[in-house]
C-alpha cells in the first residue's frame, strides 16, 4: 500500500529561506532536495507560488537541507 502525502514548498522572502510544508508543520531550510515528481501552483495571495507533490518521506539533514523522496 502506498501513503504518500502531500507536501509544498516556497521561497519566505521574511527570512530569506526556502519552507517546506508537510503534514502540518513548516519548516525553514537552506536547501531542498526533491526526487518526486512536483507541480507549480499558482495563488492569488502570498506566497504567489509555490511547488507541491506527493511523497513517502521528508528527512532534514545537519545542514538543514530537506531531502524529500
Amino acid at each position: 500500500m502506498n501513503n504518500k502525502t502531500r507536501f509544498f514548498f516556497h521561497y519566505n522572502k521574511h527570512t530569506g529561506k526556502m519552507t517546506v510544508h508537510h503534514m502540518g508543520a513548516c519548516h525553514s531550510v537552506n536547501n531542498i532536495i526533491c526526487n518526486v515528481a512536483c507541480e507549480t501552483k499558482w495563488n492569488k495571495e502570498q506566497p504567489n507560488l509555490v511547488m507541491r507533490g506527493w511523497c513517502n518521506e521528508i528527512q532534514f539533514n545537519e545542514n538543514k537541507i530537506a531531502i524529500i523522496v
